[in-house]
């Protein structure tokens, strides 16, 4: 199986969600859609065998 990108914007959300990200993946927030009380979600696995795992917003 390949890794793909897909980016979409579910009807409950307004900013768009990326499913199945390149790894590593890099990636922005569009401005303005991060606000005081906004919830951002990072689902995923981290590998066996891995020695770190971290995420910068």
């Amino acid at each position: 199986m390949s890794a793909y990108t897909t980016t979409y914007t579910p009807p409950s959300f307004q900013t768009p969600v990326t499913t199945r990200p390149m790894i590593p993946h890099f990636g922005t927030i569009p401005s303005g859609a991060v606000t005081p009380g906004s919830l951002i979600i990072i689902k995923g696995r981290v590998p066996n065998g891995s020695r770190r795992f971290e995420f910068n917003l």
